[in-house]
């Protein structure tokens, strides 16, 4: 309570410099310099109030460690669905490297074909035609 009234005590001072400059006591009597503390009091209170309310989970009817949980596991879920996209990228990836060596390979199955039947096409060539020496 203390430190709530300090501090609306030094809110009020600060206030009343913007307003009216340096000399603010001169301007503004105790009694209405009291009231705005009071005012500022009873504001931080009710927001101290609202605060309190919502980090003890009143007035929502649900356990705060329950509400941390469910939040808990949410993340859980979300990071669980994170890593599958990732392996299902991967596993994709996998899968097209896999398709690329097949195709290289059928390509160079296909060229080693091709080089053979010319080299036997030319010792055919060589065997059927007559020798010049």
């Amino acid at each position: 309570m203390q430190h709530i009234r300090l501090k609306a005590e030094e809110d009020t001072e600060a206030t009343l410099f913007e307003q009216y400059g340096s000399d603010p006591d001169a301007m503004v009597s105790d009694l209405q310099r009291e009231a705005m503390i009071a005012i500022k009091v009873a504001e931080y209170m009710i927001e101290m109030k609202g605060t309190q309310t919502e980090l003890s989970g009143e007035g929502t009817g649900e356990d705060p460690v329950i509400a941390l949980k469910a939040q808990e596991l949410q993340q859980r879920a979300a990071n669980d669905q994170a890593e599958i996209a990732l392996k299902e990228q991967g596993i994709q990836v996998d899968q097209a490297r896999i398709a690329q060596n097949a195709q290289g390979n059928e390509a160079r199955i296909e060229s080693q074909q091709q080089i053979a039947q010319l080299r036997a096409d030319v010792a055919r060539e060589r065997i059927n035609t007559p020798s010049k020496l």
